[in-house]
């Protein structure tokens, strides 16, 4: 789910039962994922629009999610060489910290 624009773009999930693993809990590939996307959503956002590739996602699990629960994506820092960016970021459900990672775009040609 998204809503808003630029900078202000904000991307989250509500963990539905498709996204369990057998133990009940948030699968990690879709937690990666939602990675990607979402952050790669709000660089698009925030550059005007501008197409950008996936070039590395380094995805640290800090905490495991449930049935229900909203998680959000936050950009903590962006840093732009050229046309790199390079996006240290988290996934949080309320104050818990679900994920943290970065996540490197190269800007399409």
């Amino acid at each position: 789910m998204s809503k808003g624009d630029g900078n202000d773009l904000q991307i989250g999930l509500l963990v539905g039962q498709k996204h369990l693993n057998a133990r009940g809990s948030l699968h990690g590939g879709v937690i990666a994922t939602l990675v990607d996307v979402a952050f790669g959503y709000m660089i698009v956002a925030r550059d005007g629009g501008r197409r950008q590739l996936t070039a590395s996602v380094k995805v640290d699990y800090r905490s495991s999610a449930g049935l229900n629960e909203w998680l959000e994506a936050f950009i903590e820092q962006l840093e732009r060489d050229g046309q790199i960016a390079k996006v240290t970021c988290r996934i949080v459900s309320g104050e818990r910290v679900i994920i943290e990672a970065s996540v490197l775009f190269v800007q399409a040609a």
